[in-house]
């Protein structure tokens, strides 16, 4: 198997992760519309999709979007979309006008891999972002003796104080867990949680987590 930092980089590098950036969006927001309706209307789920670097400065990336939505019928507020702080700082002019376009729409914005990216508090508080997701290597060791704490704990504080939410990722095992929890951050994702899953198997975790119980005939009426 190829990983995701073998093959995205030559996608970037060759132009065509714009066209198959779209496609991705596209099967997403039609793969979350399916699970809406197999799902308790109790249980409102949302997706997180990435952007790559090469799509932010497109001009046209906003109306990409808004396009999705309609085609999908996918509700604004069920998309979050994932940026890189590196990709945001490296086009920052560009980059804050599209996140503003992006914004207006009504879906979700996260800065993906937070703290690697040395930007500056002046120029996150410029930014309409409302989730910082802790980089996975500020989640490693981290606990009451571990090395990350105190960083991991300052994004958190950082966080709070401008109004975001804080999500911490790369989350693989219980200690992490916990020590995540006692700084206040109490949204992870993670290998701990669950490894990536075909469209079924997710559907069935998730069934889970909600401690919904749906039989064929259930799915079949919806």
């Amino acid at each position: 198997s190829i990983s995701p930092s073998e093959f995205i980089p030559v996608m970037e590098e060759t132009g065509v992760i714009t066209l198959i950036g779209r496609w991705v969006l596209q099967e997403a927001c039609e793969q979350i519309c399916k699970w809406q309706k197999v799902l308790s209307e109790d249980s409102p789920i949302k997706i997180n999709v990435n952007l790559s670097a090469r799509q932010l400065p497109h001009s046209n990336l906003a109306e990409q979007v808004a396009e999705i939505l309609d085609e999908t019928g996918l509700s604004e507020q069920a998309l979050r979309l994932e940026i890189t702080e590196t990709a945001i700082m490296h086009n920052s002019k560009e980059a804050l006008q599209v996140l503003r376009e992006l914004k207006a729409l009504n879906v979700g914005l996260c800065i993906d891999d937070f703290g690697i990216g040395y930007s500056s508090l002046r120029r996150l508080q410029q930014l309409p972002i409302d989730i910082l997701k802790i980089d996975r290597a500020f989640v490693q060791n981290i606990g009451d003796k571990g090395e990350n704490t105190e960083i991991a704990r300052t994004i958190i504080d950082l966080a709070d104080s401008l109004g975001m939410g804080i999500v911490a990722e790369g989350v693989e095992n219980e200690a992490q867990l916990e020590g995540l929890r006692v700084l206040g951050c109490k949204d992870e994702q993670g290998f701990y949680f669950a490894k990536p899953l075909p469209p079924d198997a997710a559907l069935r975790f998730i069934q889970q987590s909600n401690g919904e119980i749906i039989t064929e005939e259930t799915v079949a009426e919806k």
